[in-house]
């Protein structure tokens, strides 16, 4: 079969700004017009709602010759019980052995759906405020590769065989080696901070995967996979009207759904400037470990929120690039670790700055190993770097090469329809009025060394820690 069709995680494993970084300078007002607006090619997004709720997001541009769909479904991690945590993730793997299936059983499927020939194919994915299907592929492929995919995600017939094999996938990646060390570690920093297993586990735990049943995967599918949470988003040489014409054709017949979620649980509480510093402490242990492993960090402005992009101006200012960031030029951090000073020169193999989450309840963390003996004091470290944020702000030259940094790891997916597809989906998904992803850069752009300052007092006064030690 020639369509790749293929599970990819996203959030928490990598933001959709993260993915690709640049490197590119905020210049003149021209340049940023350029960068933020596009090319004229480019037509304004439209917007429209079927009978049955269902969003859909229509971007005609005739700069490319390929068009890319994306059809979101409003399933977050709240959805989940915390005794089912990764159910959806489940949910989302029996789905994609569905399609798999079908379009092996039919060999007319192939020449449709050609990955190899137009350089596109078939994805699922998960972030934490929604999952989603991508498609892109030649433009004259959308009227019949949208029915076969709407079909695939819509109005599947999950098989006991798909969703065991869903299941032992995901348990698989849940019990196997872990590819970021800081994973299990974040685990529990997330816990600490949301107080959800979901939240913090989003793969699950082997207890909660093992526990799933083929009627849990069936009710969370005919609960949550509705129009009333879903969008479709369209990037690519099409007529918006036709466009619009073929979804509702394809989804329109669908029932609505119930259009609620389920309430999310507080994080830690947002305090008041004068409100002294907290934390909650969530601890493990790891007999593969022979250092400490722990991971600092507090509620942080999320997706959605106005200070948004602040949260990633001070993700940048402590990560730094090249030149290094706050973290890599703090020696008396370097020194709490307790390690041999000749392992200088690799900071940031033992301390870094972890990505914010697309996720409307942010946070910045930061992750370190250190000797077990210097767990606290490297906690404390860690700690002072956001409460200097907080007395102190930011100096104005950081935050020149901070915002610039970030404007660059911000702008350089853009450039690709699915992605674009992407953003537009989520904008109609989550109600925000911008479509296009350019007012987070316009926020990064007009952030102030005050801005800076104000965000870490209304957030910082609380944090988080997650911390695992070698079994005794």
């Amino acid at each position: 079969m020639n369509m790749r069709v293929c599970a990819v995680q996203t959030e928490p494993y990598g933001a959709l700004s993260g993915r690709q970084r640049g490197h590119l300078a905020l210049r003149a007002a021209s340049g940023l017009l350029v960068l933020l607006f596009g090319s004229a090619a480019t037509a304004a997004p439209v917007r429209t709602a079927l009978d049955n709720g269902l969003k859909v997001c229509i971007a005609e541009d005739d700069a490319t010759d390929t068009v890319a769909l994306a059809i979101l479904v409003r399933a977050t991690a709240d959805c989940e019980p915390d005794d089912k945590a990764g159910l959806r993730i489940v949910v989302q793997h029996a789905l994609q052995a569905g399609l798999s299936e079908r379009l092996e059983s039919d060999p007319g499927l192939g020449g449709l759906l050609d990955a190899e020939d137009s350089g596109g194919g078939a994805s699922f994915s998960s972030e934490w405020e929604y999952v989603w299907l991508g498609y892109e592929g030649m433009s004259q492929t959308l009227p019949d590769a949208l029915p076969v995919l709407a079909t695939a995600l819509f109005r599947p017939q999950i098989s006991e065989a798909h969703f065991a094999a869903a299941r032992e996938q995901v348990l698989a990646a849940v019990e196997g080696p872990v590819s970021a060390p800081a994973a299990s570690t974040m685990g529990l920093f997330r816990l600490a901070l949301l107080g959800r297993a979901s939240r913090a586990y989003p793969l699950g735990t082997p207890g909660t995967i093992n526990g799933l049943t083929l009627g849990d995967a069936t009710a969370f599918h005919r609960r949550y996979y509705v129009p009333a949470l879903s969008t479709v988003a369209v990037v690519g040489p099409v007529d918006a009207a036709q466009t619009q014409a073929l979804i509702a054709r394809c989804l329109g017949d669908l029932p609505a759904g119930d259009a609620n979620l389920p309430p999310a649980p507080p994080t830690l509480t947002r305090p008041d400037v004068h409100v002294a510093a907290n934390a909650r402490l969530s601890p493990g242990s790891d007999q593969h470990m022979d250092i400490a492993s722990l991971v600092v960090g507090v509620p942080a402005p999320g997706l959605g929120d106005p200070d948004e992009g602040v949260t990633h101006v001070i993700h940048a200012l402590l990560a730094g690039g090249t030149e290094g960031g706050r973290l890599e030029r703090d020696d008396h951090l370097w020194q709490s670790l307790g390690f041999p000073s000749h392992e200088g020169g690799r900071r940031r193999n033992f301390v870094e700055s972890l990505q914010p989450p697309t996720s409307q309840r942010g946070h910045l963390a930061i992750h370190a190993y250190a000797a077990p003996r210097q767990a606290e004091t490297v906690r404390e470290a860690l700690l002072k770097q956001f409460d200097d944020l907080r007395a102190h702000g930011a100096q104005a030259g950081e935050l020149a090469t901070a915002k610039d940094r970030t404007i660059g790891a911000l702008t350089s997916p853009y450039d690709l329809p699915s992605n674009r597809a992407l953003l537009m989906g989520r904008a109609c998904l989550l109600g925000e009025a911008d479509s296009t992803g350019r007012s987070l850069i316009q926020q990064v752009a007009e952030v102030t060394v005050e801005d800076v300052q104000r965000v870490a007092r209304a957030w910082f006064g609380v944090h988080a820690v997650g911390l695992e030690l070698p079994e005794p």
